[in-house]
């Protein structure tokens, strides 16, 4: 699970005594929202959704005076994203340019449909790509991905390939993102397949945040349980690529019905995402949690993004979730279940490792 490159314990509880960390140390940057390919499963393009909004797009000025500002506020790592597909960004190379002349670390998250020099060059400089990719034949790719024009998989896997290559010297990590839906959940296996002849450093296997429009694409009893004994099967099978099919297997594991001991430990939940990361979007909003919409901290577009970070509202979330999350306000109805707000995961690795948290 690596949404955000988390530090490690040692270092956040020493962010965590600080009553206002000085800056985030990761900062996710959603540039356009517009894409080229309509997944099933995007909760902005999917081709189930039947309304739409006019998509929105950052200048590339005001992109790179963030950069800049993050950096003086000690940012280290940035992701660009988007609620759509970062490439399609006219000034996607010259951000990429100033992210690395800056020293952070860049991650982005992309279809890797487009792949002109330019754009090539611009992804070689990443330290991290992170490619959505949930079928292995391109039929299923036409019919789950709806592409806008001619684009097929094998353009996808050719692009892949090029990038893998400059790992040796350098290039990117490339990892595919793999989103298990009722349409792509008997792909795995195949996909795993390919990522190997495609010299991709790893898979992250995630289940699908579902939305209003996505329900019926979840994965019921009988497709959780299949995959449940597909995965036993094929982690047995010797692989170069690095996968997180574990902890699918323990997800697909756990027991249905709550017991007491669950309900005790989603009482301690905890997030101590706020202390660390800044979500800012296309529309001015700037967030604590990409997953999390309500976390609302201010408007980039009114303050800046320090003034913002060290605001009273972004105090409020983090000193309200740092201690045990409220899961009945609505405020924080999307944290229930997520994996940085599970005791079982980060949480208690900070509190069985290093004591108690320090008191607010």
């Amino acid at each position: 699970m690596d949404r955000y490159p988390l530090p490690h314990p040692v270092v956040l509880r020493e962010i965590l005594r600080q009553d206002k960390p000085s800056g985030p140390l990761t900062a996710m940057i959603h540039i356009t929202e517009h894409c080229n390919v309509r997944c099933e499963f995007c909760w902005h393009h999917s081709f189930l959704k039947t309304d739409s909004h006019h998509p929105q797009r950052m200048e590339t000025s005001t992109v790179i005076n963030m950069v800049q500002e993050l950096a003086r506020m000690g940012t280290t790592d940035i992701t660009l994203s988007a609620n759509g597909e970062p490439t399609l960004h006219p000034g996607f190379p010259l951000i990429v340019e100033t992210i690395k002349n800056a020293g952070m670390r860049l991650k982005v998250v992309t279809n890797l449909t487009l792949f002109s020099p330019t754009i090539a060059a611009a992804l070689a400089r990443t330290d991290l790509l992170i490619i959505n990719l949930a079928v292995a034949d391109n039929e299923s790719y036409q019919s789950i991905y709806s592409p806008r024009g001619k684009i097929a998989l094998s353009d996808v896997v050719k692009n892949i390939k090029t990038l893998a290559n400059l790992q040796k010297h350098g290039g990117p990590q490339i990892k595919l993102g793999y989103v298990l839906t009722k349409n792509t959940y008997r792909h795995f296996e195949k996909l795993i397949n390919l990522a190997d002849e495609c010299q991709a450093t790893s898979i992250r296997f995630k289940f699908m945040d579902p939305s209003s429009f996505t329900k019926s694409i979840v994965l019921d009893a009988d497709d959780r349980q299949w995959l449940l004994e597909e995965i036993k099967r094929v982690i047995q099978i010797p692989t170069l690529v690095t996968t997180n099919l574990q902890d699918i297997l323990q997800m697909l594991s756990a027991p249905t019905i709550e017991n007491n001991e669950s309900k005790k430990d989603q009482e301690r939940g905890r997030c101590f995402i706020g202390w660390i990361v800044m979500n800012i979007n296309e529309n001015g909003t700037v967030t604590l949690c990409c997953q999390n919409d309500h976390l609302i901290i201010g408007d980039w577009k009114r303050k800046s993004l320090r003034e913002i970070w060290e605001g009273e509202k972004a105090q409020e979330f983090r000193h309200s979730t740092k201690t045990k999350i409220d899961f009945d306000n609505p405020l924080f109805h999307a944290c229930r279940g997520c994996h940085y707000s599970n005791p079982k995961n980060y949480s208690r690795r900070i509190n069985h490792e290093f004591g108690p948290l320090p008191k607010t």
